[in-house]
């Protein structure tokens, strides 16, 4: 392995892929701070391998430290979410048939 994230992958891949192009990649990059949800972009649908199924994001993190999840470990015990309007908008995106995997 030449190097690794850490943290919320928008936090840390713009100097991981600026620093792959200068050709000093680093060992380890560290996000500094959880991202603020209303920086997470709408996911293109494109990108989705099944083009019938779809992924909207609508929280991240978890108030609560139970002993078999990673999730505290990851967040802490932060909670983000996207507000219901955003979230809303999102939906009204995409045709009524894209919320059912086939």
């Amino acid at each position: 392995m030449d190097s690794i994230g850490i943290g919320e992958g928008e936090a840390v891949w713009p100097a991981i892929i600026e620093d792959l192009r200068k050709g000093v990649l680093k060992r380890q990059y560290r996000a500094g701070r959880l991202i603020d949800m209303k920086e997470v972009p709408f996911m293109k649908k494109e990108l989705f391998e099944n083009p019938e199924c779809y992924h909207i994001e609508t929280t991240r993190g978890c108030p609560y430290a139970c002993d078999y999840c990673s999730v505290t470990e990851f967040y802490g015990n932060k909670y983000g979410h996207v507000r219901l309007k955003t979230s809303s908008v999102r939906l009204k995106t995409l045709r009524q048939d894209d919320f059912l995997c086939r």
